[in-house]
């Protein structure tokens, strides 16, 4: 970690140790969405000390995405998310490795991105079919998994809940995701029975180790794994 670094991360290392700062400094993290959950997810990693993270979105900003979205302002309407989003985080961090890919991650563009590269891969796409993509691929590699499961036009925070494990269907998270990944027989093969061994239904409301979570506790959560002593900051 250089001079500006240090000086950036300071009262982050008084919290949580030199140890953690430099593990965090050699994790790598790539975040696909850059919307209202991924750049969010974004900035709060580069703030804790993530220096090597890749984020992917095909989208430009819109004037819609002003009222959520870290990097849309009316000024930059128009302009790339992950280019822009970039930017804003270089500001934070000058040193950062930043990788800005204007990509959509989908069934066709998968074979572009290795995800076992990472150690942390980061779900927050809107698209139900090209999240299960992600989710099959993801959750295959050796890399681990967080996923932003849907909660538009939800207005009760204490509805969210972070879970590593067994979301339960009556908790209301991601019901269309599973009615969806109900007819999909190639996931629930390589995911299910190969690496979680859950059972033979889906009826049985589990879903697998797929991280369920509030925006702004990503880095605490990637700062825990580092730390277990950091359990009191939730």
């Amino acid at each position: 970690m250089n001079t500006i670094e240090k000086a950036i991360y300071n009262r982050t290392e008084l919290l949580v140790g030199d140890d953690v700062m430099t593990a965090l400094a050699k994790t790598r993290v790539i975040i696909f969405g850059v919307g209202g959950v991924g750049s969010w997810c974004a900035e709060g990693l580069v703030r804790s000390g993530i220096t090597h993270l890749t984020i992917v979105d095909s989208d430009r900003i819109c004037i819609t995405n002003v009222n959520r979205q870290l990097m849309a302002t009316t000024r930059t309407v128009g302009q790339v998310k992950v280019d822009t989003m970039k930017d804003r985080l270089l500001e934070i961090n000058p040193k950062a490795e930043i990788t800005a890919i204007q990509q959509i991650y989908s069934a066709e563009t998968a074979s572009q991105f290795n995800l076992d590269d990472y150690d942390y891969v980061v779900d927050a796409v809107d698209s139900l079919k090209d999240k299960v993509q992600l989710i099959l691929n993801a959750t295959a590699s050796s890399a681990k998994f967080y996923c932003s499961l849907g909660a538009a036009l939800k207005v009760n925070p204490l509805k969210v809940q972070n879970s590593k494990a067994s979301l339960r269907i009556n908790q209301g998270f991601s019901v269309t995701n599973l009615r969806y990944l109900k007819n999909w027989y190639l996931f629930y093969n390589q995911c299910f029975t190969n690496r979680y061994q859950l059972g033979n239904d889906l009826d049985n409301n589990s879903m697998p180790e797929i991280l369920a979570y509030i925006p702004w506790r990503h880095h605490i959560d990637i700062l825990r794994e580092y730390q277990g002593m950091l359990q009191s900051l939730t």
